[in-house]
């Protein structure tokens, strides 16, 4: 009885293998077309690529040594893959770009990676409508007309961190008298 599910995991793993090629094939199709165009280069992370190479080759070799031919033929095709990708990436077909040459393309793609390492970060700490919360928050702060001095710090606190001055005048100086007015502002900021 092992020795039947022994051959139908060889098998089953053999058509991963397959599946992996189909998958493979899929992702870099999307890329490779549009290999030329200069947007499509620059959102690939020649960095995230090239560190993913490290362990993929390990593994690669690892299972090259003890044989295990399913899981090397998997890995061949993801290293092909990020090959492409890096090649892609280092903007090697786009117009203009070719004769830099391999090593300068390469050395540009890592530079431009390091430049945007810290905005996806920066996306979590500082949010793009980050002035607009700020506004959010006083109109909540403001909803009985008294800005306490503890919601205050409590907004100020946001208003640092994320890099806002905050001229306490100017924003609590177009609130009115009618808190159906503040209330419809408040709506309209939150939409």
């Amino acid at each position: 009885m092992i020795e039947i599910l022994e051959q139908v995991v060889y098998i089953l793993a053999f058509a991963s293998v397959g599946i992996t090629g189909v998958k493979v094939y899929h992702l870099g199709n999307k890329m490779w077309t549009r290999k030329h165009e200069r947007s499509v280069a620059e959102s690939i992370s020649v960095t995230g690529y090239l560190i993913g190479l490290l362990p993929d080759v390990i593994l690669g070799l690892n299972f090259l040594i003890y044989r295990q031919w399913q899981a090397l033929l998997s890995y061949i095709l993801y290293i092909s893959f990020a090959v492409m990708s890096i090649l892609i990436g280092s903007k090697l077909w786009v117009e203009g770009e070719r004769q830099k040459g391999l090593w300068t393309l390469l050395k540009q793609a890592l530079q431009n990676d390091t430049e945007e390492a810290g905005n996806f970060a920066k996306s979590f700490i500082k949010p793009s409508e980050a002035k607009t919360i700020i506004k959010i928050l006083l109109q909540i702060a403001l909803i009985n007309e008294v800005l306490e001095p503890r919601s205050k710090e409590y907004i100020q606190f946001f208003a640092n961190n994320w890099n806002i001055d905050c001229d306490w005048d100017q924003l609590t100086s177009n609130r009115t008298c009618a808190s159906d007015v503040n209330y419809i502002k408040l709506r309209q900021d939150l939409i």
